[in-house]
């Protein structure tokens, strides 16, 4: 069923057939999962809150834990497509499973991660007393709540790196500088693999530009190279820690994309050298404002 390719990564066209023919399932998931745990449960297990169609699904019982948990703290809470936003943790956790096949553990480790990286930026913010309220609800998932934190957009003042206009820019920039960090303190890839799948998901949900009506075509090629290059940019710089078949897979999920969206290479590869610019020029800088930021959510590295 899986063809091996370079260092055994799945074949992206079966990928993409994959996602595509799992995208219904994962929203029915989705949704009978918040009609049940909207309901009365008869009992408290966590295993009552599983729908049917759950038993088509590879997850293991820790992470189905996790994802009740998930579930119920996104339960209202669209996506830009507004579709339920636990559509995406839900499918990158899949990501990890068909992608990390091979990893044992780890596959489920990284599905935990994907399931929870953005339970707080996404279910009221990242504060001292949501990380703890985090940690009251996944007691046996410290990983889990540290994902949340490290690898989501820090709150620093983005309007002394520049204008309003520019925000989403840095908030990029931000991220990949964050997250660089903490794979160099914590050296696990799990944390790698969870970031990669977030981004290689993301990579299939372009729709908000392609069928925006207010773009032009310059400014909508402008601004889908600015997210593949955003991208791609992710993946080489956790490339050191993350598994081979998730770097691969987003490395060739990116550049099938920029073909199939019809983005020029050499846009990509100028809005890859300005992120790049930015990070080596402005890193420093914006690493002291993500320190500060970290320590007054109560992240400190030893």
């Amino acid at each position: 069923m899986v063809q091996r390719v370079e260092e055994t990564a799945l074949d992206y066209r079966e990928f993409k057939a994959r996602l595509e023919q799992e995208k219904p399932r994962v929203l029915e998931l989705v949704r009978d999962g918040e009609r049940l745990i909207a309901a009365p449960a008869d009992d408290e297990r966590p295993t009552s809150m599983l729908p049917a169609l759950a038993d088509e699904f590879p997850f293991s019982a820790r992470v189905w834990d996790v994802w009740i948990g998930n579930t119920r703290k996104m339960r209202g809470v669209k996506r830009i497509d507004l579709l339920p936003y636990a559509t995406h943790p839900t499918r990158m956790a899949l990501f990890c499973y068909w992608i990390l096949e091979d990893e044992g553990s780890a596959r489920d480790d990284a599905a935990v991660l994907a399931l929870l990286h953005d339970y707080l930026e996404e279910g009221g913010g990242i504060r001292p007393e949501t990380i703890a309220a985090m940690r009251d609800v996944f007691p046996e998932e410290p990983r889990g709540v540290l994902a949340a934190i490290v690898l989501s957009e820090p709150d620093i003042a983005y309007d002394r790196l520049g204008s309003e206009a520019q925000r989403s820019f840095w908030m990029r920039v931000a991220y990949l500088i964050q997250a660089v960090d903490a794979m160099a303190h914590l050296r696990d890839p799990t944390f790698a693999n969870a970031a990669l799948a977030d981004k290689l998901d993301n990579l299939h949900d372009f729709g908000y530009i392609e069928h925006n009506p207010k773009l032009s075509p310059a400014r909508r090629s402008h601004k889908l190279a600015q997210r593949l290059a955003y991208f791609a940019v992710v993946g080489e710089a956790l490339r050191p820690w993350a598994s081979t078949p998730m770097y691969l897979m987003l490395k060739a999920a990116t550049s099938a994309r920029a073909e199939a969206l019809k983005v020029p290479a050499d846009l990509v590869a100028v809005e890859r050298a300005t992120l790049e610019a930015a990070r080596r020029d402005h890193g420093e800088r914006i690493l002291e404002m993500i320190r500060e930021y970290q320590r007054v959510i109560g992240l400190v590295w030893g």
